[in-house]
């Protein structure tokens, strides 16, 4: 009987992990990018040009709305009725030459705040809605972010592995060893540093915005300046 138990309660756990771990698709909605050297547009509910193949495939399955993404002519987000197939219409659109790519629109869900000690200090992430943009990307390590600054503590633990491997540039010294000062610049450049990309969810110090939950991250390159602000008034 304990067997059995143990059984049932294992697969609870493992079918509601499964649960969570799904990807989220927004209802009735495909994304599509169309070849730009194909120059179609989608007007209204129909397609531009003599585009006969797309317009076959919105009009078969009923579109009934579509917006253009960012300032890209070619990237769309279509909606259809909810009774409307989006495997069947992603497939149709895939199969057409004159589509770069077609998706649904999802996304995933990160199932918990960061580990890091002081991420409940970081109350502006908060603010800026970080934690529902690390549902999108936690960074990119072929992304690599310079940060004008006094200097950095390359072997902080908390930002030694987001470090780019040739650390940056010392305009001071003219070399390639920008390392933060300390206190003289209260350590300016590596706090800036950090909110950049401090390695996030790693149970240290704080959560950087590239900082990366699984590998996906930014690369800090660092260039030490010659002048820097240190005190300033009002």
């Amino acid at each position: 009987m304990k067997i059995l138990f143990k059984s049932l309660v294992l697969m609870v756990l493992l079918i509601t992990n499964l649960v969570f771990c799904q990807s989220i698709f927004e209802k009735g909605t495909v994304l599509v990018k169309f070849k730009e050297i194909e120059n179609i547009r989608i007007e209204g509910i129909g397609v531009s040009g003599k585009n006969k193949s797309i317009s076959n495939i919105l009009q078969e399955h009923k579109l009934k709305g579509r917006r253009i993404i960012g300032k890209d002519d070619y990237f769309y987000r279509l909606k259809f009725p909810d009774s409307q197939s989006l495997d069947a219409i992603i497939n149709k659109l895939r199969s057409d030459d004159k589509v770069q790519y077609a998706t649904r629109n999802h996304g995933g869900r990160i199932s918990s705040t960061p580990n890091d000690p002081k991420w409940q200090l970081q109350w502006a992430y908060e603010k800026i809605n970080l934690p529902a943009a690390w549902d999108i990307t936690t960074g990119d390590s072929n992304i690599l972010v310079g940060v004008l600054d006094s200097g950095i503590d390359y072997n902080h633990a908390d930002l030694v592995a987001n470090i780019s491997n040739t650390y940056g540039w010392d305009f001071v010294d003219d070399d390639n060893n920008p390392q933060d000062p300390g206190m003289q610049a209260d350590y300016h450049g590596t706090r800036v540093s950090g909110v950049i990309a401090a390695r996030t969810n790693n149970n240290t110090g704080v959560a950087g915005i590239a900082g990366g939950w699984s590998g996906q991250n930014g690369v800090i390159l660092m260039v030490k300046k010659k002048t820097a602000i240190i005190f300033g008034f009002d």
